[in-house]
């Protein structure tokens, strides 16, 4: 059910990262960010609590639409809903499925 995962999973993710020997400059997370229905997906809770950048990176799609990428390894086309851009369809290999990327904390979609 969209909302709750980060309930269950940030606990033991943060207490895995107070574990770290390294202070990383950014998290990746298997989950939603802005691209939520409550535009609070796990990406976004985690950078909050960890105080550090954090991009949202999912399997599949919880809200909003998007044209077909292209074939190529990083052609996206963007995630909209409502007229607002909340993520980008990205495809990470050639003839796979897109991943969809959303901003969790402390960066911005079109950062590289």
């Amino acid at each position: 059910m969209p909302g709750l995962l980060s309930f269950r999973e940030a606990p033991l993710t943060l207490a895995a990262c107070r574990k770290l020997a390294i202070t990383p400059g950014l998290f990746l997370v298997d989950g939603h960010g802005y691209a939520h229905p409550r535009r609070m997906g796990i990406a976004c809770h985690l950078g909050l609590l960890l105080d550090t950048p954090t991009i949202g990176c999912a399997k599949s799609l919880l809200i909003g639409t998007h044209e077909t990428p292209g074939d190529l390894a990083g052609d996206w086309k963007p995630i909209m809903d409502n007229g607002e851009v909340i993520g980008a369809a990205v495809r990470t290999r050639s003839g796979v499925r897109p991943v969809y990327v959303s901003v969790g904390n402390k960066i911005s979609l079109e950062q590289r």
